[in-house]
């Protein structure tokens, strides 16, 4: 097997540090002052844009640093019952670590609870796109390229899969500037890294990462419109449909791991080649 140079892990803090405030702070302000949605989808994709500058400028490989490998089609199915019951899963955690910080007094301030509950509801049918698009699509593609595949490939190269996984779950929960969701969120970025790490493959987590959020868009539209809430976006979930999630979880777990990667995880390299 040839011989293949990776990034240094110093390009992850240096690119996560140039990327995101400039997504946060910058192209999302600008954009949002036109239309919030906008702001998210352009965000989202300066990310993506920061990144392949980088990796053209140093002519990296695109296909060794985002695992683009193929992967079976049972796995991908299997992907999409666990990242279902998975995301259920973080819901319900996400409401406990709420319920806890509720209980020593540190609340998330009302209007980012307004904003962020506005951002997902969907007021008219030529905005389902939209709310698509900024809120499932863009964010799945984009963060997971970043996240799961520069990231978690770089220092997995030099540090091995646990400090890969690890770091890049938690770069994510910290970079969503939001401490109140920052339990879910490591978890769920846990659970991404173990879907890329199990297939050798990016596809299975940014189909995890849509499912997830494409929950999140439909329980709180839902429960605006209906007052329904049966995907436990606000209320825990029935034992009925928690036991639903941990059974579709497992299931999609065994067909994941049912099927051999086709590629490695990480290609062999010289430590002493790796880009400084």
């Amino acid at each position: 097997m040839a011989v293949i140079t990776y990034p240094s892990p110093i390009y992850v803090l240096l690119l996560s540090l140039l990327a995101f405030p400039l997504a946060q702070f910058f192209v999302f302000p600008m954009v949002a002052s036109f239309d919030d949605h906008l702001g998210l989808i352009a965000a989202e994709f300066s990310l993506l844009l920061v990144l392949l500058i980088f990796i053209w400028h140093h002519r990296w490989t695109v296909e060794n640093l985002f695992l683009t490998n193929a992967t079976h089609p049972t796995v991908l199915l299997g992907t999409v019952a666990a990242a279902f019951g998975g995301s259920l899963l973080v819901a319900e955690i996400d409401l406990i670590s709420g319920w806890v910080f509720d209980a020593v007094d540190f609340n998330m301030p009302v209007f980012l609870q307004h904003d962020l509950l506005e951002l997902q509801i969907v007021r008219e049918y030529s905005e389902i796109g939209k709310v698509v698009t900024a809120l499932v699509i863009a964010p799945g593609i984009c963060e997971e390229i970043f996240f799961r595949g520069f990231v978690f490939v770089v220092l997995t190269a030099r540090y091995g899969t646990f400090i890969g996984g690890f770091v890049s779950a938690l770069l994510f929960a910290i970079v969503h500037l939001n401490p109140w969701q920052f339990p879910a969120l490591f978890l769920f970025g846990g659970f991404l890294a173990l879907l890329v790490y199990w297939t050798h493959s990016i596809y299975p987590a940014i189909i995890a990462h849509m499912i997830n959020n494409a929950i999140s868009v439909i329980g709180i539209n839902g429960r605006v419109y209906s007052g329904i809430d049966p995907l436990g976006s606000a209320q825990f979930l029935s034992t009925p449909v928690l036991l639903i999630a941990v059974f579709l979880m497992g299931v999609g777990i065994y067909f994941i791991r049912a099927k051999p990667p086709i590629m490695p995880l990480i290609l062999a390299y010289d430590q002493n080649t790796v880009t400084r």
